[in-house]
């Protein structure tokens, strides 16, 4: 009861404030004003879509290129490993190389998968590329519509 009566008091003196002084209503904006908004809103989409086509989307396309190239060359090397132990297979598991040679092999496994992911990630790089452009395009039809309906 003692915490709930300062509570009360609290919550009625917020009331209180609010109702004396109400939250201004935004001023109705002259067509100059909204004019610029929407010409500054069509250049920074039009920036936008340059930096991404120009700059950022080359990026991400050398590097994941670079990043499938190493992994095509983990995987040739791995391949090459399991293949080098190829002379103490006679053996079987009492050869003195076979968990190196299961090492490698699961390495192989590996490197295989990666490369696989990152191919994945190549083509889905495409798909964020036309989403994203057409994104940038949309807020710029939309800039030039309010545009025209401000003349």
């Amino acid at each position: 009861m003692c915490r709930v009566i300062p509570f009360l008091f609290s919550v009625l003196c917020v009331a209180a404030v609010a109702v004396a002084h109400p939250p201004a209503l935004p001023k109705s904006e002259s067509p100059a004003v909204t004019r610029q908004q929407a010409v500054a809103a069509i250049r920074n989409a039009e920036q936008q879509l340059h930096r991404f086509r120009y700059i950022q989307y080359p990026r991400l396309v050398k590097q994941l290129d670079a990043a499938i190239r190493l992994a095509e060359a983990e995987l040739a090397v791995s391949i090459d490993r399991v293949e080098n132990y190829r002379p103490f297979r006679t053996f079987n598991q009492y050869s003195p190389a076979y968990f190196a040679e299961q090492t490698w092999r699961l390495r192989t496994l590996a490197a295989q998968q990666r490369l696989k992911e990152l191919r994945e990630e190549r083509l889905d790089l495409s798909r964020y590329q036309r989403d994203v452009v057409a994104g940038l395009q949309s807020e710029i039809n939309c800039g030039v519509a309010l545009l025209k309906t401000l003349n």
